[in-house]
């Protein structure tokens, strides 16, 4: 299924970039998967976790792409079993 969550994100993140909306708060807390195993993105608020995105880029389109590869290509990889 990640790859098919990944996929979602990412075309999430890119129809909020069009609009230009920073989703900012990229996190594995912040991905919300439906009853019908689809994901979807929340928390709007601002803010950001130091680890999945550098404090640098927190706030900004670029900050969400490195968030969204720290989450399915760093954080699920390790903690899968």
């Amino acid at each position: 299924m990640h790859p098919r969550w990944e996929a979602q994100v990412r075309e999430i993140v890119k129809q909020l970039h069009a609009v230009g909306i920073v989703w900012g708060d990229v996190n594995p807390g912040n991905i919300v998967v439906d009853s019908e195993l689809n994901i979807w993105v929340v928390d709007f608020g601002g803010g950001f976790i130091d680890g999945f995105v550098d404090s640098s880029l927190a706030g900004k389109e670029e900050g969400d792409l490195e968030g969204i590869r720290g989450i399915f290509h760093l954080w699920i990889r390790s903690n899968d079993t």
